[in-house]
């Protein structure tokens, strides 16, 4: 029976230390007490630091009330699936599935054991699909061409997932400046400022961009050498990082820019390039 009980405790110990998916267990009052390698990959902290550390800390505070009213389910003995949003260590959003249940030690509820699954690649993707098509209902419905424009900003103020605000700015005849095509969620006051933007090095990030025809990442306005000439305007309307890059059409020729701009300094992270080169074509194949 001895021999048993302990293969028992290796198969347990194995799923919690081996599995590929964030596992970790909370006390009563929601402080994790272990905490799986996956789990520190998912959240960025340690293990010394994850220990005693309250899983509201992990969660985006819009999403904090929803995930204590499952957790309070689960401490009443019932098991519970759904989705969150949790904030990594360096300041990242995830979109997560959870599945939270009881532990139980002589039919008396311990704690709670939980798996979470990051979903965030699969959420964009199928927001993205859905903006899409809502985009090309509105284009085949001949939709006015600023209405279209502005979905198709806001379409990735949401899926790109961190707290930007997203503009398009379009090729005047010249070829020589920018016009701003689309920027819902920026200050009108800035705009009139961007109108007109001239297109060379050092001309911020999207004169930059459609100069180069390159990514342009700027993570701080206030030292980047892109920013030197507009600084201080940046500063007035609290843009502390601005990541654009050009839009180019079949024959690589430049259309225009799209930039997604930050009130705090900011760097993208490996997921996030991918969605920003994707967006060179505006998320249309």
């Amino acid at each position: 029976m001895l021999k048993n009980q302990n293969s028992v405790v290796e198969i347990y110990k194995s799923f919690f230390e081996y599995n590929p998916d964030a596992t970790y267990a909370m006390l009563l009052t929601g402080e994790f007490i272990l905490f799986n390698e996956a789990a520190c990959k998912l959240t960025g902290y340690t293990l010394q630091e994850a220990m005693g550390m309250p899983f509201k800390e992990v969660i985006a505070p819009e999403y904090l009330n929803k995930t204590q009213f499952h957790f309070q389910k689960a401490l009443e003995g019932k098991n519970e699936t759904f989705q969150s949003v949790l904030i990594n260590k360096k300041g990242e959003k995830k979109t997560v599935s959870i599945m939270i249940v009881p532990i139980l030690v002589d039919h008396e509820i311990e704690g709670v054991i939980g798996v979470t699954k990051d979903i965030t690649e699969q959420v964009v993707m199928e927001s993205m699909k859905q903006g899409q098509n809502k985009i090309l209902k509105m284009i085949t419905k001949n939709k006015p061409f600023q209405v279209v424009l502005n979905e198709i900003t806001l379409l990735f103020e949401t899926v790109l997932q961190q707290g930007g605000k997203c503009s398009i700015m379009l090729l005047d005849e010249s070829r020589n400046k920018l016009l701003c095509g689309s920027a819902p969620s920026m200050p009108q006051e800035y705009l009139d400022i961007l109108d007109g933007l001239p297109i060379g090095e050092n001309t911020g990030s999207c004169g930059t961009a459609a100069f180069s025809k390159k990514m342009v990442i700027v993570e701080d306005t206030q030292t980047d050498k892109h920013w030197q000439e507009y600084k201080e305007t940046a500063k007035r309307f609290n843009l502390m990082a601005c990541w654009s890059i050009p839009l180019l059409d079949d024959n690589d020729d430049v259309l225009g820019t799209f930039a997604i701009y930050f009130d705090e300094c900011h760097s993208p992270n490996d997921s996030t390039l991918q969605n920003e080169r994707k967006n060179q074509s505006l998320g249309f194949p």
